[in-house]
């Protein structure tokens, strides 16, 4: 790929330094601390509403809560990041977590004791969590880029991304031992503690000077997301690559809602619990695995090539694949390179955008970055659920016709094996329409 790069795109190049990359050590060591904390915590919070309720769609809203802060309010909370000095907003969004993490202490306890009690409350705090990460997690994201060189930032975000899986893999065995050897209360304490902790962390490093001094000072957060949205919209490349990951996501929400029937319907009798246990365990493995890989051979070969054969492999073999072939062993592996390719198109991906944007607004773009491209996925997740109920059951008319094709898609779990297929097909064609574009290859074209 050859041609001018786009200078209204292009940030000041800036060297990496000592000082910078302990800055980087001490924020995402911190970081790692409260993500351990905060997946112990979801899990908690899950186990504790479903054990007293015993209602999945209580269970749904607690998820949802959280999910739909941190994606619909994710522009605004992006232009509330770059408002203030990043420092004090990573310290104060972990104070805020800190805080609400108490509350959900508090409350949890209340909750189990009464029976019920507080329901709307708990859904509440999670939602006001949700919004605090939102503007820590786009914050945090922006602080790479000032942080580090960009000859690094594939290979940065590799490691950023494996610290960000590792709580995903051990928070919820943390969750489970203090849940069951001390009380659910006890977890959004420890919670609380690993927030606190990745405040005052963050509150002892150095920074680079100020980029705020000089700006318009009042905060007008409204006005803000929608220059982030205009950022991205104005121009070509950013726009496709936009739309196809909403595009992406919105696939992966449709297949999210009918992975999890599949598996259990295509397994034989007595092996549902294990085959199911096993593909979950698969998808953080994934992460891992695709972290390890972006942060090794991260800075090397072309990135429009790296973000497209990860895209395409993941959905082919990461999720056609399983729907054609009902072996447990293709399923846990599947699942294992979908996710891996996740990780690795995500990463190449962020650094695009962090090589890109200018520092000073990373936060705001990054924010509408996430609503632009995650937004279509709960609603795929919902629409899903609906698709996979009423026309891609066992059976019904569709996969009995694509059976006459693929006989595979008439027998056990070919209904949601069809849905599947056709997401994965979905998923495929985004890619190679990426390829395709000229002006998204020149955008992800190394500086």
């Amino acid at each position: 790929m050859t041609g001018p790069v786009d200078r209204r795109l292009a940030a000041p190049q800036l060297p990496s330094s000592t000082g910078g990359a302990r800055a980087f050590r001490v924020l995402w060591t911190g970081q790692l601390f409260s993500l351990l904390g905060s997946s112990a915590a979801a899990f908690c919070l899950a186990l504790t509403v479903y054990s007293e309720t015993g209602d999945a769609s209580a269970l749904a809203l607690v998820v949802g809560a959280s999910s739909l802060s941190m994606i619909y309010l994710a522009p605004l909370a992006g232009a509330v990041g770059d408002h203030f000095p990043r420092r004090h907003v990573v310290c104060l969004g972990n104070a805020v977590l800190s805080v609400v993490s108490l509350l959900l202490a508090w409350q949890v306890g209340q909750f189990t004791a009464a029976e019920g009690d507080g329901f709307r409350t708990i859904l509440l705090l999670v939602f006001l969590a949700g919004t605090a990460k939102a503007a820590l997690s786009t914050t945090l994201s922006a602080t790479v880029r000032e942080l580090r060189a960009e000859r690094d930032l594939s290979r940065i975000n590799g490691l950023t991304s494996l610290v960000e899986t590792i709580p995903t893999v051990s928070g919820p065995v943390i969750g489970a031992a203090l849940y069951t050897t001390v009380a659910p209360a006890a977890v959004f304490a420890f919670e609380a503690v690993t927030f606190a902790l990745a405040g005052a962390l963050a509150a002892t490093v150095r920074w680079p000077a100020a980029e705020h001094q000089g700006q318009d000072r009042r905060l007008r957060p409204f006005a803000g997301a929608r220059r982030g949205f205009r950022f991205i919209l104005a121009h070509p490349g950013f726009r496709t690559l936009q739309l196809v990951y909403a595009g992406v996501n919105f696939f992966a929400g449709l297949a999210t809602a009918v992975v999890t029937v599949y598996v259990v319907t295509s397994s034989t009798a007595g092996t549902e619990e294990w085959n199911l246990a096993a593909f979950t365990v698969a998808g953080p493995v994934g992460l891992l695995l695709g972290a390890l890989v972006v942060l090794t051979v991260g800075g090397r070969g072309s990135r429009a090539a790296v973000i497209v054969t990860a895209l395409v492999l993941g959905a082919l073999v990461g999720r056609l694949t399983p729907a054609l072939v009902a072996v447990p062993v293709v399923w846990f592996v599947a699942q294992l390179v979908h996710q891996a390719g996740v990780q690795i198109s995500n990463a190449h991906a962020t650094a695009v955008w962090q090589e890109r944007t200018p520092r000073h607004l990373q936060a705001t773009v990054f924010g509408a970055r996430r609503l632009l491209g995650q937004g279509p996925f709960p609603l795929a997740v919902i629409l899903g659920g609906v698709l996979a109920d009423r026309f891609f059951q066992d059976g019904a008319a569709l996969p009995e016709a694509a059976g006459a094709i693929v006989p595979r898609l008439a027998e056990d779990g070919g209904g949601p094996g069809l849905l599947l297929a056709l997401c994965a097909l979905g998923q495929a064609a985004l890619a190679l329409l990426l390829a395709a574009s000229p002006r998204v290859r020149e955008t992800v074209r190394r500086p």
